[in-house]
């Protein structure tokens, strides 16, 4: 029996268009355990794949850690799979094989299914007026069918793809002086830089358009969970918020009693967890049906809080599982990001037992995406900014936080929703990415300071903090 190495094979179009890796892997998994059963079949060339292809890619996973295969009493080395060759199968039993197979291995889906059905229709019809029934000539037919022209159509697509040849040179040739297309080592690799490039002025020209507002922003005084029902459906880019924990952050623990006594002015909000369940049994829903397709969501919490977790709730004995922010989002139909990002604050947090354990220096912040909406770069997952001190809000955080949570996805011009803004730091970051917030708070008490912070920067902000300003 002849081998042949996988990596080597020509696969020409197939009835699976959907090729699960899962599918891949529990098929390695069992040939490495019982060897290959059956050889795949290729065209008299040794080489184009005829019917296998999931068994060949299965051999090459198992090729890339190193694993050979059996067949029969033969060891075969990695990479490699046996074969054989016809040309005197019928073109038609091909397909009805092919069909065959795949479906009692793995189920096609039914486009699929439907597609190689009419594929061997054709040839039949083909056979039947005595044409030719290559893979070339049931194409054109298939085509012809739909009352397309496969001439047309093939000398579209040709036109086609010589305009993007010849837009891609012009390209090339606009930006030649530029600094990334003259050291650029190919086209392909220019054609990258001009990419980034032309997303730059973009990005630029949205920023001026932002500029020539006065002020876009929307402020507003009341519950997120009743506000939240006058968004217009699919309107939103990113939210960015910091709601309540739900930790009892407003009582008194010990190592706030000296706040509180201080000033008064610390934690001044239900921070129970009666609230902050009521709060995300409204809010993952009405966020995923507010944000566009693809959509971005940045959410301070309580490490506590970010997966479920078991509390005892009034009036019940015994504690109950509660579903964490991770299960609601999801469930939702958002994607959460698997772990919390992390904002290390420096030598400033809560010291709940000095004599016992560690001051909190962390916060946490919950990441999910909608629609599978990319970031803007590479971002690390641990946030290294300063709190600064003084914050009036008992949960108060600087604007640069929200400012390196804003800029991994959001655009200039883009809409921000933060359904629980406290004293409106997210204004001067949003405003030094020239995006629109729409902004909301509970406490009235904070609506004069988002009033003065609708045009203010981070550099101004902090010139205010100075007493600059």
């Amino acid at each position: 029996m002849k081998t042949i190495d996988v990596r080597n094979l020509v696969v020409e179009e197939r009835q699976r268009t959907n090729k699960p890796i899962e599918n891949v892997k529990s098929l390695a998994a069992a040939i490495k355990q019982v060897g290959l059963l059956q050889p795949i079949m290729l065209r008299t060339d040794g080489k184009t794949l005829v019917i296998g292809e999931t068994r060949s890619r299965a051999v090459e996973y198992l090729g890339n850690m190193g694993v050979g295969v059996k067949f029969g009493d033969m060891e075969l080395e990695p990479y490699h799979i046996a074969y054989f060759c016809t040309d005197e199968m019928d073109t038609i039993m091909l397909q009805q094989m092919e069909l065959l197979e795949n479906t009692h291995r793995f189920e096609l889906t039914w486009q699929d299914k439907d597609t190689a059905v009419l594929k061997i229709k054709m040839m039949m019809k083909l056979r039947e007026e005595g044409k030719e029934v290559t893979n070339r000539d049931v194409a054109e037919a298939m085509l012809a069918a739909k009352g397309v022209d496969p001439k047309a159509e093939e000398n579209y697509t040709r036109a086609y793809n010589q305009e993007q040849r010849v837009n891609q040179a012009e390209l090339r040739q606009q930006f030649a002086d530029h600094e990334g297309v003259k050291n650029a080592k190919s086209a392909s690799e220019a054609d990258k830089v001009i990419k980034k490039e032309l997303e730059r002025i973009k990005k630029e020209n949205l920023a001026k358009d932002f500029k020539q507002l006065e002020s876009p922003h929307e402020i507003s005084i009341g519950d997120c969970c009743e506000l939240i029902k006058g968004i217009p459906t699919g309107s939103i880019d990113v939210v960015c918020s910091d709601p309540i924990y739900g930790i009892g952050a407003d009582e008194m623990h010990m190592f706030q009693r000296r706040k509180h006594n201080a000033d008064g002015n610390h934690h001044l909000y239900d921070d129970s967890l009666e609230t902050w369940d009521r709060m995300f049994t409204v809010m993952p829903a009405e966020l995923y049906r507010v944000c566009r397709e693809q959509a971005a969501v940045y959410l301070f919490c309580d490490i506590s809080r970010f997966f479920d977790f078991w509390a005892i709730h009034p009036g019940n004995e015994k504690p109950s599982k509660i579903k964490g922010l991770v299960t609601r989002f999801q469930e939702a139909g958002f994607d959460v990001w698997a772990r919390p990002l992390v904002w290390y604050k420096g030598n400033i947090g809560s010291l709940p037992k000095p004599e016992h354990g560690p001051r909190y220096t962390a916060e946490y912040v919950m990441f999910a995406t909608k629609g599978g909406k990319k970031t803007t770069g590479v971002y690390h997952d641990v946030i290294n900014i300063p709190q600064v001190t003084g914050h009036d809000h008992g949960a108060g955080k600087p604007p640069a936080v929200y400012h390196d949570l804003l800029r991994r996805s959001a655009n200039p011009s883009d809409t921000i929703l933060d359904f629980c803004a406290g004293s409106f730091p997210v204004l001067p970051a949003a405003n030094e990415l020239d995006c629109k917030v729409i902004a909301w708070e509970l406490d009235g008490r904070w609506e004069k300071e988002a009033h003065l912070l609708k045009t203010v920067d981070m550099d101004k902000w902090n010139e205010i903090r100075k007493g600059n300003i």
